[in-house]
């Protein structure tokens, strides 16, 4: 069975497109046609193949280290009749959505950013678990006022093209949702800046409006991030090939995996491993040339 498929190659650099087009030509068959924009500050190439059979494991393995070698970022997509088809992205908040780790920000209003900081470090890289962290990080919250949520949030800064892809989407009928393991009162803030469909992240138990280093209810890990995932796409009737869900950290392993594209965005080396492509160049509009839905 011939299936099309669309190679798409994004770098910073136009020079480093050039060779890789002709690489990846003879890699996996002659392009059917070419294209080439811009997303922001990257150059992207695409190029639209004709596969016998599908996508060899060889040819997947391949183009993850011509990436790894050239510091291109390159996808494999599906390519079919509607290109781009309605799609919904899933987005993970700190260090995706955001430049920042919410509940850093948090503790520097107690005097522990440092201490916290480097928990929320090892808890993305894997190295614990993720509830049990979380509930250590919350704890040094205790007393802080509950004003500081609208300090925080209103010096939070998108990260590169957040907006810009969050935008696009919209103007498109695509659904948007994030999946926090930060705190509700933050991400209700910049879900409202940006125009979000959805989101979902931890409640805080606030007592005569101080904090009292504890969390409310469910904590948001990555079996409730993949879950929320399902809801959302189930909501807007769309099956899980047609969700690209993106993060950056061990935490969002699940959802990544589970979604029809996983994207590793400037991640950590545990979400990269099972991530089916990364983006490590800064912009997260990177997303749009991935899905097809970059305007022309």
């Amino acid at each position: 069975m011939v299936s099309t498929h669309c190679i798409v190659l994004q770098s910073p650099s136009d020079p480093l497109l050039a060779p890789l087009v002709d690489t990846l030509s003879s890699l996996t068959a002659p392009p059917l046609r070419t294209e080439t924009l811009t997303v922001g500050s990257l150059n992207v190439a695409e190029l639209y193949v004709s596969l016998e059979g599908g996508v060899e494991p060889g040819v997947t393995a391949r183009i993850r280290e011509l990436s790894e070698e050239t510091g291109v970022d390159i996808a494999l997509v599906e390519a079919g009749e509607a290109r781009p088809a309605r799609t919904l992205i899933v987005m993970d908040c700190d260090s995706t959505l955001i430049n920042a780790e919410v509940i850093d920000e948090l503790a520097a209003h107690a005097g522990r950013k440092e201490e916290v900081a480097a928990i929320t470090d090892r808890a993305m890289h894997g190295e614990l678990d993720f509830a049990q962290s979380l509930r250590e990080r919350v704890a040094c919250l205790e007393g802080i006022p509950e004003t500081v949520f609208a300090e925080v949030a209103s010096a939070i800064q998108f990260n590169p093209g957040a907006l810009d892809l969050v935008a696009r989407c919209n103007e498109l009928g695509w659904p948007t949702a994030v999946a926090s393991g930060g705190f509700t009162p933050v991400l209700d803030r910049l879900v409202a800046r940006a125009g979000i469909t959805y989101s979902h992240a931890n409640e805080l138990v606030v007592v005569d409006g101080h904090l009292t280093g504890r969390v409310l209810g469910e904590i948001v890990d990555k079996h409730v991030k993949a879950r929320f995932m399902r809801e959302c796409a189930a909501r807007e009737g769309l099956p899980l090939e047609r969700v690209i869900a993106v993060g950056d950290g061990a935490n969002d392993i699940e959802m990544v995996s589970g979604a029809g594209l996983g994207v590793a965005y400037m991640a950590k080396p545990a979400l990269k491993e099972v991530a089916d492509t990364s983006l490590n160049h800064g912009r997260l509009d990177g997303v749009l040339a991935i899905a097809g839905a970059v305007a022309r």
